[in-house]
């Protein structure tokens, strides 16, 4: 039935995020960058097993009432039995706003990029994972977006041309200069904006904000000194 089907699923969620996290030992203990490609089709799978789970449980919601013996399900306890859902690996474009709401995640920073982003603008405090993007205004579409451990995130790299490597995506946060991302682990953010992309073909996939709570602007793709 349904609910035997919607057991089933969750079970097989829990076993690929066994994999997951199997596969990210691998990534550290061998240094085997190969193995991310493995990691993505993984979390990928994982997400269709959500959509099918959300799926199976609307169907079942829209059942007859079991008998009063029987009992039923709620809100509550449907997202206590939900397994951790695990963001997006890499560098992403055309995300929805409106899903990325719909799977749970809470908005913390939305400003036009004009206004003078500070440290405390990206952190929220709290929270295991980090969404960053960018979009038109307006738009429920994402141009570029990247998400990973909070605490990785907002923790600051030690010079101006070092990242940090974490969910397939390199970070960079210095104080009162920048923050950002890219999928190649080079950048120069000698004037604060990495608007050169140092790993050729991947301007697109980069993202800066400058950090000195004076100015706004930054860098959005390919798009580079954004004031608006």
């Amino acid at each position: 039935g349904n609910m035997d089907r919607g057991m089933a699923l969750m079970f097989a969620v829990a076993k690929a995020e066994g994999y997951v996290e199997y596969v990210e030992r691998a990534v550290v203990e061998c240094e085997d960058r190969g193995f991310l490609a493995i990691r993505a089709q993984i979390l990928a799978r994982i997400d269709a097993l959500y959509q099918e789970l959300f799926q199976e449980h609307r169907r079942f919601r829209t059942q007859p009432s079991p008998e009063p013996c029987e009992q039923q399900d709620t809100p509550e306890t449907v997202r206590r039995r939900r397994p951790r859902l695990l963001p997006p690996s890499f560098v992403q474009h055309g995300q929805s706003l409106q899903q990325l709401l719909q799977q749970g995640w809470k908005i913390h920073y939305l400003k036009p990029y004009w206004h003078a982003t500070e440290l405390e603008d990206i952190d929220p405090g709290s929270g295991e994972f980090l969404l960053v993007a960018a979009r038109k205004t307006g738009e429920d579409e994402l141009l570029v977006s990247a998400a990973g451990k909070r605490e990785d995130i907002v923790r600051p790299t030690t010079g101006r041309n070092d990242t940090r490597e974490t969910n397939g995506v390199n970070w960079y946060l210095v104080e009162d200069h920048c923050f950002g991302f890219s999928q190649g682990p080079r950048v120069d953010l000698g004037e604060g904006l990495a608007e050169d992309s140092v790993d050729a073909g991947l301007d697109a996939k980069r993202l800066c904000w400058p950090l000195d709570g004076q100015v706004g602007g930054g860098r959005a793709g390919s798009s580079c000194g954004l004031r608006g």
